[in-house]
């Protein structure tokens, strides 16, 4: 159907490209040059193979989808739009050791992120958000993060982030848009803005089964938390202007529901806050705070509140904008200093 437009066929291994400016080039296997402004890659139903050591300064970087078996590595992109986009049933994609300046977006990557991809090694940079993740589970380590609003969001489950250093402005790392399941954050060093800005936050679906520990948080609010059961939060270390941990309606009805924060480090003007939060085991962490240490609001009850250690701020303040009932109703709080 092509040809009777009077298009040129020709059916060549393709050696090399050149996607520098304006103009791109491609080199066949036969040594013949071919230059042209747009190139369109047809893969067919997969891609497999290797893209790497490419440079590419355009307005759109790399984009494909329905991908297996594809390894991204050694590219610089400097592009105005998404660095990366990858989307729709990708599976074992691996992304690695790249150079990605987005405009509003670094990396993309899309729906059914099956079978181990990972991101790792990449230094990333954009002015919206940085990294998005959807659904599936990428294995996202030791990344250099920086520049957006938000290091990294999406539509996470089963994800593992680990090992990266994240710089942004106003979320280091976000889940606000869908329900989020056995998702780990683990030895992060997370940067916000020190006045306005969260260093990790969940709020705003329903969150379980989520693992948090050993990270190095610094912003304006440490940990921001709503609707989240059967999660641990332990060995974070955390400084804040304002509060360090905020759990805001994490609304467990029973005690094997509840959450886990253990062995954390604070220094924030409130320590730990609890607004309308049930069945939390909060034990064995070490709070410097300016102004108390653990504050239960809005009926916080079910607690249990063991052997903190508070400095330079009395151990736990109660008080409750609802008359009708008690801020610690069935609330221990006991070998605290």
């Amino acid at each position: 159907q092509a040809e009777r437009f009077q298009t040129i066929i020709k059916f060549e291994t393709i050696t090399k490209v050149d996607f520098k400016g304006p103009v791109h080039k491609i080199w066949t296997e036969s040594g013949e040059e071919f230059q042209t402004h747009t190139i369109i890659i047809s893969t067919g139903a997969s891609l497999y193979g290797l893209i790497s050591n490419n440079t590419i300064l355009v307005s759109t970087g790399i984009q494909f989808s329905a991908s297996t078996g594809t390894h991204i590595e050694n590219n610089t992109l400097s592009v105005t739009s998404t660095g990366l986009y990858i989307i729709d049933a990708s599976q074992a994609v691996f992304v690695s050791g790249n150079s990605i300046s987005g405009g509003s977006e670094a990396v993309h990557f899309g729906y059914i992120c099956e079978d181990g991809c990972v991101i790792s090694e990449n230094t990333l940079q954009a002015t919206g958000t940085v990294l998005t993740i959807e659904s599936g589970g990428p294995t996202v380590s030791n990344n250099v993060i920086t520049g957006g609003s938000i290091g990294i969001s999406g539509e996470p489950t089963d994800a593992v982030i680990r090992n990266n250093t994240i710089t942004a402005e106003s979320f280091g790392i976000t889940f606000p848009e869908a329900e989020a399941v056995n998702v780990i954050i683990q030895n992060n060093a997370i940067t916000a803005n020190l006045t306005s800005g969260v260093g990790i936050s969940f709020v705003g679906m329903e969150y379980s089964e989520l693992a948090v520990s050993d990270n190095i948080i610094n912003a304006g609010l440490g940990i921001d938390l709503s609707y989240i059961t059967v999660s641990t939060f332990s060995n974070n270390t955390i400084t804040a202007n304002g509060i360090g941990l905020r759990l805001d309606s994490l609304n467990a009805y029973t005690e094997s529901d509840g959450n886990n924060f253990t062995l954390n480090n604070i220094t924030a003007s409130y320590g730990i806050y609890l607004l309308h939060a049930f069945f939390n085991n909060i034990s064995s962490n070490t709070i410097n705070s300016t102004a108390y240490g653990i504050v239960f609001s809005q009926s916080s009850t079910d607690n249990r509140v063991n052997d903190n250690t508070v400095l330079t701020a009395p151990v736990a303040y109660f008080f409750d904008s609802d008359t009708s009932s008690s801020s610690c109703s069935h609330t221990t709080v006991s070998g605290n200093t």
